[in-house]
């Protein structure tokens, strides 16, 4: 019984292990290899990626494996331990394709898969030619061939020399071959006329011809489209989208800084009869030396020459330029609230809700055409390949879902939907149970609950003492509440009143002080008044003495000065003490110090 529960516990985990092993080779496909294709098309229009194919791991190959004691060609007895162990393992693979080397049948019309075969041109070098001799279902003497002849020198291998060297030209085939054909490549064919085969061309020769792998038949390459077109496996990207914008942006842009030239330098105007002083080409700049001939009609060298600067209309071209823009967020449906900028959004909840979901739903829709263009047909072949040449125990019915678009966003749902029902846990007549509510918010913003949780120890401690302090009986406890929160209701009014009394007492101090303040402008106000109406009454006295006396108004107030500054004389002259030069015996009455 033992043995059979340790052999079911060893099935499990080699079920989970190779189960990994194929999550861990989707994640690369996933993560490294189909951002390649994204960036294809979008820019290009059209992505490419190949798989599954066969490869030979040669980074996993090497492996540690314990070895027994064991007996050398010398006779010698080997110790015992763990060695490295070269192991030749197949797995499948997946790769982005450049879409200037994919060739599809030109009659699949949108789809590739719909065509009679598929031509994918890559490049090898010598080091890897030689390495294929070893590999299983290459020609070998084909291969010696093609290393003596050498790569082939035509004009298009010499173009791209400056990019690729020396490789060889590789091209691989994907499609119906007759069985002659199959069998003077060396590959043995049962009774059928046609079948699905794989061939690999270098030089004009082909050094490999063998079925393909998946009993299907199907290419393995799947093609991501940024925007389908009709009748045609491309489509269109991004920089084909905004063609008519961008030549719009760079028409305005030139006109813009060719504006800003012409403007930042003045148009310099010279008449008739200005010449150089050495005789030589007129030229207004530093240090310039001109004069006028003399037969000329202008006299005045200021008027001889003259600058007219033109206006720059930046604002103008400006406009311009935003409406290109506006054209090319149209045309693309990419918006710059997809880049997270808000423009005419309302800031509120249900303006950041619309802001978020318009900015996700391009994503949403590239994704969902990912998922239907790449995502299920080709892990659908990983699943072949595995159902055809993986373990027994990973075998099985499995049927490919891709959920990578809506998995998203009705997680965000879910996310905000958990957030909006907090107010709802404690209420007893909907029996939720707040841990596991706190748990699925937690999870929600990605934050591992445990780390928030009290430990076994601090639990235990709790509960201890609270064994300590027995709960009260409910009837006083619920008094006591009650008489805590009325208390609590007291304090709160008399901070209440007290703030209000306080409010008040500002206020009316406040008014106060602008009352007393609008007085004083308003004394300060009349006073300037009441000096303005007096000076305008000794300005109209002095015009009609004027007119009475015929003396002017400078002469009157001249006289003025002189009476005023007479009678400042005898002010100061009457406040001055003077000292006698002798004073007699005793003192004089007040005023009589020089009669006695």
């Amino acid at each position: 019984m033992k043995k059979q529960l340790n052999k079911t516990l060893k099935t499990k985990q080699k079920k989970r292990r190779n189960k990994l092993n194929l999550l861990r080779i989707i994640y690369e496909i996933q993560h490294r290899e189909v951002r390649k294709v994204l960036r294809d098309s979008a820019i290009l229009g059209t992505g490419v990626i190949k798989g599954c194919y066969p490869i030979i791991d040669e980074q996993n190959s090497v492996h540690k494996m314990f070895q027994k004691q064991m007996p050398t060609p010398q006779g010698e007895m080997q110790a015992e331990g763990v060695a490295d162990v070269k192991v030749i393992e197949i797995r499948p693979a997946s790769k982005r394709i450049d879409v200037r080397n994919f060739y599809p049948d030109p009659s699949c019309g949108d789809d590739i898969h719909s065509g009679s075969f598929v031509w994918e041109r890559d490049y090898i070098t010598k080091k890897e030619l030689r390495n294929l001799r070893k590999a299983k279902g290459y020609i070998s003497s084909q291969i010696d061939l093609v290393l003596r002849e050498g790569a082939d020198d035509d004009l298009e291998k010499k173009r791209d020399k400056t990019t690729y060297g020396d490789r060889f030209e590789v091209w691989y085939y994907y499609g119906e071959a007759c069985r002659d054909d199959l069998e003077a490549a060396g590959c043995q064919c049962g009774d059928n006329d046609t079948y699905d085969v794989v061939v690999v061309i270098v030089n004009n020769r082909v050094i490999k011809a063998t079925m393909n792998p998946l009993e299907s038949g199907e290419f393995p390459y799947d093609v991501m489209v940024w925007q389908p077109m009709n009748d045609t496996w491309t489509g269109i990207g991004v920089a084909r989208q905004v063609r008519e914008p961008q030549r719009i942006i760079n028409a305005a842009t030139r006109n813009l800084l060719d504006n800003a030239g012409k403007g930042g330098r003045p148009t310099t105007i010279i008449a008739d009869g200005v010449e150089s002083a050495d005789g030589g080409l007129v030229e207004v700049g530093s240090g310039a030396l001109l004069r006028l001939s003399p037969d000329s009609p202008i006299q005045d060298a200021r008027g001889a020459i003259s600058s007219i600067i033109i206006p720059i209309i930046t604002q103008d071209l400006m406009a311009i330029i935003q409406y290109a823009l506006k054209m090319a967020e149209d045309i693309t449906g990419l918006p710059m609230m997809l880049q997270g900028q808000q423009g005419n959004a309302p800031d509120t909840v249900g303006g950041m809700t619309m802001l978020q979901n318009n900015a996700g739903t391009i994503r949403r829709n590239i994704a969902r055409n990912f998922d239907d263009r790449v995502t299920v047909p080709h892990i659908t072949r990983y699943y072949e390949w595995i159902m055809l040449y993986g373990d027994e125990q990973l075998k099985g019915d499995f049927n490919i879902e891709a959920r990578g678009s809506t998995v998203l966003f009705e997680r965000d749902a879910q996310h905000q939907a958990i957030m909006q029902l907090g107010a709802l846990v404690m209420n007893p007549a909907f029996q939720i149970n707040p841990a596991k509510w706190i748990d699925e918010a937690f999870k929600a913003q990605k934050l591992d609950s445990k780390r928030f949780k009290f430990s076994e120890e601090e639990i235990k401690q709790m509960q201890a003492q609270a064994q300590q302090n027995p709960p009260q009986d409910p009837k006083v406890a619920g008094q006591i509440e009650v008489a805590k929160v009325r208390a609590a209701g007291e304090m709160d009014k008399a901070k209440f009143l007290q703030s209000t009394d306080m409010a008040e007492m500002q206020v009316k101090e406040t008014l106060a002080m602008q009352e007393l303040k609008f007085k004083a402008q308003q004394a300060e106000i009349d006073r300037q008044h009441e000096i303005q109406m007096k000076q305008m009454e000794r300005d109209m006295k002095i015009m009609e003495l004027s007119q009475s006396t015929q003396i002017s108004v400078a002469e009157i107030k001249s006289q003025l000065a002189q009476t005023a500054q007479k009678l400042n004389v005898q002010t100061q002259l009457s406040k001055q003490v003077l000292t006698p030069p002798t004073e007699p015996q005793g003192r004089a009455p007040n005023g009589q110090a020089y009669q006695r």
